[in-house]
């Protein structure tokens, strides 16, 4: 290719000087027909088809004379700053109104809730009033009768037990006479409601904070340990078992002594079961994507022959982290119930 530019180059030079030679031959002739002593006239040096190039600086040779210097580091960091710079003054501002009408929107969806709420607080106040003085009505005329009296005098029930059934025998006759209890507004049922969201405050900010909240916003990694912990539980089951054949062999009438279940206990601690179900959590599961109660309890009762009345308080604990639903965790804590484990402020929190 370099070859080809440079014989392209040659031939343009010498079509330059042979076209200059031509328009000086006749001038030339003529003059030293005329005056055959005189010498040739000079060559011009201004002929415009003859193009001369001097040094242009950098790498700037007749290997360049028909290429295009590219642009240096510095000359393309200048211009990409100036296309920041006119692309940011372009679009620095949005257009006029377009985030102010959306916020003025939205404050006057938010002051009109309020003063629906407002108003329908104002009348439920009224109907709960009417409501409430019927009970009593009731209730006084139930405590001012002769069968109220004689079993507060008997003292067989207690009094707060009686002013209770009392109580319920109002509501449900004002019931019948037509005045019912008011139906709480959708607002009024939420605020009422106790969700996830709730407890998660109650465990930051609550009382219940520092049995699992901690300094470091992010929890501590146990997926790396769970191979260590896998083998020590298998080594605790396999003691286990080989104790219980021994105790089968010598003890008498085929059944093991108590102290088996004993030293399963001993041996599967709560805390050690807690931080093999978290490991496995950590190493099979995702932060975002819970591993699910199934597989967990797989693991335990399955693979690992792990059986429930060695679960404690921690293990339902970490049982709970691994749930992917709240169905889940309701199954949990029903498992809980059913194995007697006693719940505690870890527990709920």
């Amino acid at each position: 290719m370099w070859r080809l530019r440079h014989l392209q180059r040659w031939q343009h030079q010498r079509h330059n000087i042979t076209s200059s030679i031509l328009q000086t031959a006749p001038a030339a002739l003529t003059s030293f027909h005329n005056n055959p002593s005189s010498s040739p006239p000079p060559q011009r040096t201004n002929n415009p088809t003859i193009i001369t190039r001097n040094f242009a600086g950098r790498k700037d040779r007749a290997s360049t004379t028909y290429e295009t210097r590219k642009p240096t580091k510095k000359q393309r960091k200048a211009y990409h700053k100036r296309q920041r710079e006119q692309n940011y003054e372009a679009t620095k501002h949005s257009k006029p109104n377009s985030k102010a009408i959306a916020r003025k929107l939205e404050d006057r969806e938010n002051k009109e809730r309020l003063l629906e709420i407002a108003t329908e607080e104002e009348q439920l106040k009224q109907q709960l009033g009417v409501y409430f003085d019927k009970v009593n009505d009731i209730q006084s005329k139930i405590e001012s009768s002769e069968k109220f009296t004689s079993l507060l005098k008997e003292g067989k029930v207690p009094k707060q037990e009686i002013k209770q059934a009392a109580r319920e025998a109002a509501k449900k006759a004002a019931e019948k006479q037509g005045v019912a209890h008011p139906p709480l507004p959708s607002w009024w049922q939420e605020r009422m409601t106790y969700d996830w969201g709730d407890a998660l405050i109650d465990d930051l900010m609550g009382n219940s904070s520092d049995l699992t909240s901690s300094p470091s916003v992010y929890p501590i990694y146990m997926g790396g340990e769970y191979g260590r912990l896998q083998r020590k539980v298998e080594r605790a089951i396999r003691g286990f078992k080989d104790q219980e054949r021994f105790l089968l062999e010598e003890g008498s009438g085929g059944l093991p002594s108590p102290t088996a279940a004993i030293d399963r206990k001993n041996v599967l601690s709560d805390k050690l079961i807690s931080d093999f179900i978290r490991a496995y959590r950590d190493a099979h599961g995702k932060r975002t994507t819970p591993i699910g109660l199934v597989p967990t309890l797989e693991l335990l009762l399955r693979e690992s022959q792990i059986p429930r009345s060695s679960l404690g308080t921690y293990a339902y604990v970490s049982l709970l982290t691994c749930c992917k639903s709240p169905l889940e965790a309701r199954k949990v804590n029903e498992m809980r119930k059913e194995d007697g484990v006693r719940s505690n402020a870890y527990f709920w929190s």
